[in-house]
C-alpha cells in the first residue's frame, strides 16, 4: 500500500508518525527498562 503513496503523501505520513512518537518523549533508563520489558516477554515466548 505504501508504495502507493505519492511523495506528499508519504512526507504527510512520516510527520504523522513523528509527532505520535512516544519514545523520543521518554528518558534514557525509560527506554532500556521498556526494552528489558521485551527482551523479558521475547524470552517467554520462544525460550
Amino acid at each position: 500500500m505504501l508504495k502507493l503513496f505519492t511523495t506528499e503523501q508519504k512526507r504527510i505520513r512520516s510527520e504523522w508518525r513523528m509527532k505520535i512518537n512516544p519514545v523520543k518523549e521518554m528518558s534514557e533508563e525509560e527506554k532500556e527498562a521498556e526494552v528489558k520489558k521485551l527482551e523479558q516477554i521475547l524470552a517467554q515466548a520462544f525460550g
